[in-house]
C-alpha cells in the first residue's frame, strides 16, 4: 500500500469510508444520535464536513491506496482490496499554540516574477490559501448554514451535543504549550480492513511530516487498542486526558504527543495519575 495526498476526485471513494468507519464510536454516537433515523442527513453531514476540510487553511488530507501486491491484506470475510482502491483517509492540521496555523500571506502574484508566482500558486494549493480557496470556503459555509436552517442537514445530529462538545474542546489547553506543530486530526479506515495496520501507516505519515518540519506531532487517541498502539509501538507520550469528556457520558482518549528530539516533552520521573485517574507518562519541559 502507498500513501498519497488527497485529491478532489477521491471524494466518492472516501465518503463511504468516513460514513461507516465510526459507526461504533462513542463520540460519533454522542454527536449523531439520530443517524439511524436519518441516514441520508448523516451522509450529507459527513459530505459537507469533508468539503469544508478540503478548503480549510492548514488542513492536509492523505489517503492509503491498495497496490497489486496487497491481496494478502484481507478482511474478516476474506475480502481483499482491489488495486487502486482507497482503504483509508486521514487529515493532518498545522497548528500553532493549539490553534489553526494560517500560513503567512505572500505578496500578490501580479508583483512576483513568473517563477515566484508559480511557487506561490503551489503553496496556496497545498495550504488551502489564496483567493479561490477563500471564495470556495465562504460559499461552502453559506451553503452549510442554509441547509441546516431550511433543509435536512443536521437532522442526524443533536445540536446541543455539538455545542457542548466543541465548547469544551476549545477550552482545553493541553496542547497549547506546543510550538507550531502537526496534529493528526482524524483517521478513517474502511471497516472491512480495520485492524490490519493501515491506521499505523497514517500515524507514521504524520510522524514523518513532523520530523521533516522539525516539530512534534499530537493526537487524541481512541481508548483501548489504539492508545496502546500510539504509546507502546509508536513511542508517543500521554500528556493528559480530556477529563471533562467524562461529563458527557463516555471515556474519551489520551492526549498524546510524539517529540522526536525531546525538546518539548520528557518522561515523568514518576508515572502520575491525570484527570479521572488515568495514566500520564510525560510532561512539558519548562
Amino acid at each position: 500500500m502507498h500513501i498519497r495526498p488527497l485529491q478532489r476526485a477521491d471524494l466518492p471513494s472516501i465518503l463511504p469510508i468516513c460514513t461507516t468507519a465510526f459507526i461504533g464510536d462513542e463520540l460519533n454516537e454522542y454527536l449523531y444520535p439520530h443517524r439511524g433515523k436519518h441516514p441520508d442527513a448523516y451522509r450529507n453531514e459527513i459530505f459537507s464536513n469533508i468539503r469544508m476540510r478540503l478548503v480549510k487553511p492548514g488542513t492536509f488530507g492523505y489517503v492509503v491506496v491498495a497496490d497489486s501486491e496487497d491481496t494478502s491484506v484481507t478482511s474478516a470475510n476474506g475480502d481483499a482490496p482491489t488495486e487502486g482502491e482507497i482503504v483509508a483517509v486521514a487529515w493532518y492540521l498545522r497548528l500553532k499554540d493549539g490553534k489553526h496555523f494560517d500560513p503567512v500571506r505572500q505578496p500578490r502574484s501580479a508583483t512576483l516574477e513568473p517563477a515566484e508566482a508559480e511557487a506561490k500558486a503551489a503553496r496556496d494549493l497545498a495550504e488551502n490559501t489564496g483567493v479561490l480557496f477563500t471564495i470556495e470556503r465562504t460559499l461552502s459555509m453559506v451553503q452549510q448554514k442554509y441547509q441546516r436552517r431550511v433543509g435536512t442537514l443536521g437532522a442526524a445530529a443533536e445540536s446541543s451535543h455539538f455545542d457542548t462538545f466543541f465548547n469544551m474542546i476549545s477550552q482545553d489547553e493541553t496542547f497549547e504549550k506546543l510550538p507550531s506543530h502537526w496534529h493528526l486530526d482524524l483517521v478513517a479506515v474502511e471497516p472491512r480492513f480495520q485492524g490490519r495496520g493501515i491506521g499505523t501507516l497514517l500515524v507514521r505519515q504524520g510522524k514523518a511530516m513532523a520530523e521533516e518540519s522539525g516539530v512534534p506531532l499530537s493526537l487524541v487517541s481512541a481508548a483501548g487498542v489504539a492508545q496502546a498502539l500510539y504509546t507502546k509501538k509508536e513511542g508517543m507520550g500521554i500528556l493528559g486526558w480530556p477529563g471533562r469528556i467524562g461529563d458527557l457520558g463516555f471515556v474519551g482518549g489520551a492526549m498524546c504527543v510524539w517529540d522526536r528530539w525531546g525538546r518539548w516533552i520528557r518522561g515523568c520521573e514518576e508515572r502520575v495519575k491525570g484527570d479521572r485517574g488515568k495514566l500520564v507518562n510525560c510532561e512539558y519541559i519548562e
